[in-house]
């Protein structure tokens, strides 16, 4: 009897190891409302951020696409994900800007464009511009808090040597901008500047903000009292074969930074700073995973090709999620979570063309029915 209870013991290991960290995603999958779809046509829109527990979307109007970017922001949107009701909108043109993105977190929203234009210019769409009429050749980056308004940073739009990146932290207390070198020049080492805002009574504690000095840390993203980040190493200096590392450090002290995943993009982190959304490569092909960042552990996403949809994270539902333009599929947190997400079992695994499609051939949701 003892050693039947210990091979059943052992079975259930070996096939929870071998075969269990596989498995398709749980998915809740709802449609959004007629209102929301109705606005959403014939612009290009994003999920953006929240105010308490709604979403809130930014709608462009559609335009000529070809400085890479759509036309100008025009109008955001506060959708309730739960009565699937839009419950306010906001007229974003003002007088003299234009607008390329926002970003919100409750009362603080944090712009990116040009915050001035000439007279001559304001009746013409970013896209209708000619490459002579950007006349300050800048992209700046502004904040309103309290119905007040702060230019922050500005930026060389046409800026091919460094890659700019921004965001607000989940408490809407922090604005972080960060340079670093751009995926055109990938494989150079470089330093990176983290400028962190911090936003108290209605406006900015230090208007040039608190600078952080980090080589190679890119995708800076604050969550409570801490700072995630990722960094690039490479296979091969001077070639494109690159890899990463995410890592957690206490606010303004990379020297204690800890590892918490290896092989991993990182992308999000939930505002409870219990799990990280990244990328990783499975089977050929990059894949979503979810990683438990207290216990440095990680699940993958499976059952559809989920880069071709707006990822967010949902004020009401708190899950990540994404946007298929006619739904929004949220994503259940695993039960367990059997990888590690640092050390032999997190790199990637050599696998060949033939194994790549009968591995991906088995994990497939069904096709969203419209």
């Amino acid at each position: 009897m003892k050693e039947l209870i210990i091979f059943y013991v052992v079975f259930f290991f070996v096939n929870t190891v071998l075969f269990g960290q596989y498995h398709l995603s749980n998915e809740v999958i709802t449609p959004k409302s007629p209102e929301l779809l109705k606005l959403q046509n014939q612009r290009y829109y994003y999920p953006i951020g929240k105010k308490g527990g709604e979403l809130i979307y930014q709608m462009n109007k559609k335009g000529n696409y070809s400085f890479g970017y759509s036309t100008e922001a025009s109008l955001k949107v506060y959708y309730n994900e739960i009565t699937k009701k839009i419950s306010d909108s906001a007229n974003l043109k003002k007088e003299g800007q234009k607008i390329f993105r926002i970003s919100q977190v409750n009362g603080l929203t944090l712009f990116r464009g040009f915050h001035k234009t000439p007279k001559e210019l304001e009746s013409k769409l970013i896209d209708e511009l000619d490459r002579g009429e950007f006349l300050q050749d800048y992209q700046d980056f502004w904040v309103t808090t309290s119905n007040k308004e702060f230019k922050i940073k500005s930026f060389p739009e046409h800026y091919y040597d460094k890659d700019v990146e921004y965001s607000i932290d989940s408490s809407g207390k922090y604005i972080v901008i960060s340079t670093y070198v751009s995926e055109y020049l990938r494989s150079i080492k470089s330093d990176s500047i983290i400028t962190v805002f911090k936003v108290a009574n209605g406006g900015l504690e230090k208007e040039n903000g608190l600078t952080i000095s980090c080589v190679e840390c890119i995708k800076p993203q604050i969550v409570g009292n801490y700072i995630y980040y990722g960094k690039k190493f490479f296979y091969l200096r001077g070639a494109d074969a690159y890899d990463w590392k995410i890592f957690r450090a206490p606010l303004f002290d990379l020297s204690k930074s800890e590892l918490i995943a290896e092989y991993v993009e990182p992308i999000l982190v939930s505002p409870d700073g219990k799990y990280l959304i990244g990328r990783k490569m499975l089977y050929g092909e990059s894949a979503y995973v979810i990683v438990n960042i207290t216990t440095k552990k990680f699940d993958y996403i499976l059952g559809r090709d989920y880069s071709n949809y707006k990822l967010f994270y949902s004020p009401a539902f708190s899950k990540f999620a994404f946007d298929d333009k006619n739904h929004i599929i949220y994503i259940d947190y695993p039960k367990q979570f059997l990888i590690n997400s640092v050390g032999s079992d997190a790199k990637i695994k050599t696998t060949t063309n033939k194994e790549d499609i009968l591995f991906w051939k088995k994990y497939n949701h069904p096709p969203i029915s419209k």
